[in-house]
């Protein structure tokens, strides 16, 4: 089965926020394909590198969708819209984004 995981913030263990969705990650690809729809908005805060960005297994797609937390409300709402639209974009075929 080929499951499609929608995770607008993506984190790995070695970031400073939650990463539970890391661990389910891996344990469905053991068995299943599974791609992450994401954003590359907490790559640049790793703490270590000890853990791997993606689980074995685990295709990665990600949307190029600009996002910090001294972003206001407006533009946080605007970012999310952007990532709410992006599989459907591609899904249709009508944005170049990987």
């Amino acid at each position: 089965m080929h499951i499609a995981v929608f995770s607008q913030y993506h984190t790995n263990p070695d970031c400073p926020a939650t990463s539970r969705h890391y661990t389910l990650l891996a344990h469905i690809a053991k068995t299943h394909r599974v791609t992450l729809l994401t954003t590359p908005a907490w790559k640049g805060q790793r703490l270590t590198t000890e853990f791997p960005w993606m689980p074995a297994g685990v295709e990665i797609r990600e949307a190029d969708i600009a996002y910090s937390n001294k972003m206001g409300p407006a533009r946080r709402a605007l970012a999310f819209a952007q990532y709410a639209a992006w599989p459907c974009g591609r899904a249709c075929g009508w944005t170049g984004r990987t």
